[in-house]
């Protein structure tokens, strides 16, 4: 039974990587696409979405996700992929990486202090449940506080 199992974690692997270089081909066409072009626009529109049902279906780990995910950023900005990059902070933040967790929250470039109570209602939940899961009871109580507002 161990040989199968090591068997598939170096296959499911494999198979990462190959999704990410036929998302990376995906990416490449995106970029070269002529603009204007309504058949193009509806092709990019396509691209953006790609790997949706794939990453979503990946295995629960975040090394996969995050390979996937630096991928989908070439052409789909974390703005723009909020319900996908919640997963990924939740998914860190089980896994004990709570400060991968909070960066993806947040921007890094700009201190937590000034955006943890700014941004989709969706963003600043699973900022608070980052905080509760600190542990720390000053955290839990800010972050309970703010939810009762």
């Amino acid at each position: 039974m161990a040989e199968v199992l090591e068997s598939y974690e170096r296959a499911y692997s494999n198979m990462v990587r190959v999704q990410q270089l036929s998302e990376l081909e995906e990416v490449i066409d995106y970029c070269t696409l002529p603009g204007g072009n309504p058949v193009a626009e509806g092709r990019r529109g396509i691209i953006r979405n790609m790997g949706t049902e794939w990453i979503q279906g990946a295995k629960r780990n975040v090394e996969v996700w995050q390979a996937l995910l630096a991928v989908r950023a070439l052409v789909l900005p974390p703005t723009e992929d909020i319900d996908t990059r919640l997963k990924f902070s939740s998914l860190c933040r089980k896994n004990g990486r709570a400060s991968q967790a909070t960066s993806t929250l947040y921007n890094p470039e700009t201190s937590p202090e000034n955006v943890q109570y700014h941004g989709p209602p969706q963003v600043m939940l699973a900022y608070l449940k980052y905080q509760w899961a600190l542990g720390d009871d000053l955290k839990r109580k800010e972050a309970f506080t703010r939810l009762q507002v």
